[in-house]
């Protein structure tokens, strides 16, 4: 058994340490909402378009691809080459849809019983299930594996999507149609895990009073009708009504809005962490900072590198909170009115009692 001066003992092979790397993440929204923009904000980026969208603006990218080929071509010269770009942005997964889809289809299959021959690739027979489940197939080799060697150079890997609906099949009661990324159902499933952070990006509308000084504040404001203010947010907890989801490791508020810095501040890296947990530890009442300590696992603020990192993000993002928050506003999403009101938030050690007793 280990005593305080002796590590724990392992098992040979076992990994015990974390190495944060930058996420593999997708944006989906409807056109024009700013997707392309939020890639644009990433640090040094360079673009893998399958549509027209950043022509008029001075980025790294390369040029249109017409064919599948092209496209994977590019993906492994950024995967494999030579430069010091920090983030790859694929735009969009929808263009790339359609190129799997003119390379794959003419593709002959076997030949039937009748002596016909197949399409190895069938897109029209049974849904399309054949065609595009062998596409859902070689996409991990064609796409994932490369983009995963982008992330492993300490890059960022951001997927753009425009919205569709899935049918969703729902154990607990009905079954629902899901917001997602508008690509076949079977790809989506083999990309959906692969992801570390899926955001939604859509329009908030809210109806309080517009100030010239609240119309100041925020480049992201746009006027509506003289007394409604339009915002772009990005929402990461998903459920039955929409994808969504930010992996441990990756923790990010609900909802935010869509800009590359405020992802950036919340996403960031420990250091980053710290330096913003120390700045925002005054918010902390003094009878919670005990509970709180113990809930990360440390003895004092100059130990918090060896707190757990999920702890950090979630401990930043309820300071932030904590700090103040605007008061409760009535928004209206996709036409239909949501009460979002600004709840108090417990703090970690409140909540650390109550799952303990």
């Amino acid at each position: 058994m280990a005593t305080e001066n002796q590590p724990r003992k392992t098992l040979p092979g076992v990994i015990t340490t974390s190495k944060w790397l930058p996420p593999r993440m997708l944006i989906y929204g409807s056109p024009g909402i700013g997707k392309s923009t939020f890639g644009l904000s990433a640090p040094d980026p360079i673009f893998i378009p399958t549509e027209p969208g950043v022509e008029n603006v001075d980025v790294a990218r390369f040029p249109v691809a017409k064919t599948l080929d092209a496209f994977l071509e590019s993906v492994r010269l950024v995967a494999d080459g030579e430069h010091d770009h920090q983030a790859v942005v694929i735009d969009t997964l929808n263009g790339l849809m359609e190129l799997y889809y003119q390379a794959k289809k003419d593709i002959p299959g076997d030949t039937g019983r009748d002596g016909k021959q197949r399409p190895l690739y069938d897109f029209i027979g049974f849904g399309g299930h054949s065609g595009w489940n062998g596409v859902a197939r070689d996409i991990k080799a064609d796409l994932l594996e490369p983009l995963e060697r982008c992330q492993q150079r300490g890059m960022y890997v951001i997927m753009l999507a425009h919205t569709g609906t899935h049918n969703h099949k729902n154990p607990l009661g009905d079954d629902v149609v899901k917001t997602g990324p508008s690509i076949n159902k079977w790809v989506w499933e083999r990309i959906q895990g692969w992801l570390d952070v899926i955001g939604r990006a859509e329009y908030v509308y809210s109806t309080s009073k517009v100030t010239d000084k609240l119309a100041k504040a925020s480049t992201d404001v746009e006027i509506v009708d003289g007394n409604r203010v339009k915002q772009r947010h990005l929402y990461f907890d998903g459920g039955l009504e929409m994808d969504a989801k930010a992996r441990i490791g990756y923790e990010l508020p609900p909802e935010m809005q869509l800009s590359w810095d405020e992802f950036a501040l919340r996403l960031g890296n420990v250091d980053k962490l710290i330096e913003e947990i120390r700045g925002l530890w005054e918010f902390l009442p003094d009878d919670k900072v005990p509970g709180t300590m113990r809930w990360l696992g440390v003895a004092n603020l100059d130990r918090l590198k060896d707190a757990p990192r999920p702890h950090l993000s979630q401990l930043r993002n309820r300071l932030l909170e904590l700090k103040g928050s605007p008061p409760a506003q009535q928004f209206v999403t996709a036409g239909v009115d949501v009460q979002r009101d600004r709840i108090e938030v417990e703090t970690f050690a409140q909540e650390q009692t109550a799952a303990t007793a």
